[in-house]
């Protein structure tokens, strides 16, 4: 089960050095969406149906945990994702987890800062072990994982699967191109102050219709 692209990706593979590692957790919804596309689509039509796309999923424009943080949603293609990383501290039967400054084992199920820092929980949400994050459940790459885990009621940690999709369909969308490279589907996915270097910023980028990930 795969937490996110780059910095996250913890998934059923994982080593044991890697699984004790702090990752961050972005939940998708347990339900899907079909988008249909008519062949008669405009250039135009397309554009308005990406910038639909990346609004709030229909009846669950945000999503609550277990400590009552509230989560914005966002409709990507068929799939709707959290716009934000969790920053639960317990799951739904009121057990804790764990705070740890530098405590990392497989053992205990463990949260930690980013980046060792207090103030930046709000932005980037906890970092979660591997046991924090699984609470129990086996990985899955099936579409959808099936694997609850920390997440809250209704929704999942998703799959390498469901990572695929989600990159494959920014991909597919010339919108969401950065200097007309659908390679650079991680820029489409960042907020725009926090795309890296290669992403070649100018101010035609910046008008991209972003997805609204983040």
């Amino acid at each position: 089960t795969y937490l996110y692209l780059r910095s996250y990706l913890p998934y059923a593979a994982l080593n044991a050095y890697d699984q004790r590692e702090g990752r961050s957790v972005r939940c998708v919804h347990n339900e899907e969406v079909e988008v249909q596309k008519s062949s008669e689509e405009s250039a135009s039509d397309t554009l308005l149906r990406a910038e639909f796309q990346r609004r709030s999923c229909v009846g669950d424009s945000v999503v609550k945990d277990a400590d009552g943080n509230v989560y914005p949603t966002v409709q990507i293609g068929r799939q709707c994702w959290m716009q934000e990383n969790l920053r639960v501290k317990s799951y739904d039967d009121g057990t804790q987890i764990q705070f740890s400054k530098n405590k990392k084992g497989v053992d205990v199920a463990y949260r930690y800062n980013p980046m060792g820092c207090d103030t930046c929980v709000k932005t980037y949400g906890y970092l979660y072990n591997w046991t924090a994050v699984m609470h129990g459940e086996k990985s899955s790459n099936e579409n959808p994982s099936g694997v609850r885990g920390i997440c809250p009621k209704g929704w999942h940690v998703p799959s390498r699967a469901e990572w695929m999709e989600l990159t494959e369909y920014v991909e597919s969308q010339p919108q969401y191109y950065v200097q007309h490279e659908k390679c650079n589907a991680d820029c489409a996915l960042s907020d725009v102050k926090y795309w890296k270097s290669d992403c070649y910023i100018t101010h035609a980028d910046a008008s991209v219709v972003k997805t609204g990930f983040n």
